[in-house]
């Protein structure tokens, strides 16, 4: 589980109502979007506690449905990063030490040479996909 408390297969069940039965109706005070899928930004909405923050991290093109009346009526607040490199000595240092198991990221490897077959991987089957390495050896 890469130390989360809690995971929800949403092929299984219904990630609003696991969410809200965990949460007493509340609902999340930080939800942080690293994916990109235009179509998940509605359900953030839905599933972030009155005054709570989502954060999007993921990138695409595809333009992402957003419900005004659930922003305004919880009094949301989104923001956009494109990440904080800041962090990249601390994260490498982390590994260094063992803190993080980076083999548990990589889902799929492969050589240089057939990038876009990894690329279309990526596009085509997102829910299979959680990091891909590229071999350059």
């Amino acid at each position: 589980m890469l130390g989360a408390g809690c995971v929800i297969n949403s092929t299984k069940e219904s990630v609003e109502d696991r969410v809200m039965e965990m949460t007493d109706g509340e609902g999340v005070p930080l939800i942080v979007d690293a994916a990109g899928i235009p179509g998940l930004v509605p359900e953030f909405l839905k599933l972030a506690a009155p005054a709570g923050s989502v954060c999007l991290l993921g990138f695409s093109p595809t333009p992402s449905e957003l419900s005004q009346v659930e922003v305004i009526k919880k009094e949301l607040t989104i923001v956009g990063s494109r990440l904080n490199n800041n962090m990249f000595p601390t994260v490498i240092g982390w590994m260094a030490e063992g803190l993080l198991d980076t083999d548990k990221l990589i889902t799929h490897e492969f050589p240089l040479e057939k990038a876009p077959e990894a690329i279309k991987l990526i596009e085509n089957n997102p829910q299979l996909v959680r990091k891909v390495l590229l071999n350059i050896q």
